[in-house]
């Protein structure tokens, strides 16, 4: 039997959003994208670490953590 999916949260403002891509300049819009895999518009330079301000998505497992 195949496990369950892991589900991640982020919070963002009401039209989806997410708020440090929008200020990147390549803004995704999440609320378009329910249910599908969102491949990020400028992934890591360095693939082992990198924490410039747009760097990954910062996503959570418990939604209490989101907000």
């Amino acid at each position: 039997m195949a496990s369950k999916p892991v589900t991640w949260y982020i919070a963002t403002p009401a039209d989806g959003t997410i708020e440090v891509s929008r200020h990147a300049g390549t803004p995704v819009n999440l609320a378009a994208s329910v249910g599908e895999v969102v491949d990020h518009p400028k992934p890591c330079t360095n693939l082992w670490f990198d924490e410039s301000p747009f760097s990954y998505f910062r996503m959570v497992k418990c939604v209490g953590e989101a907000l």
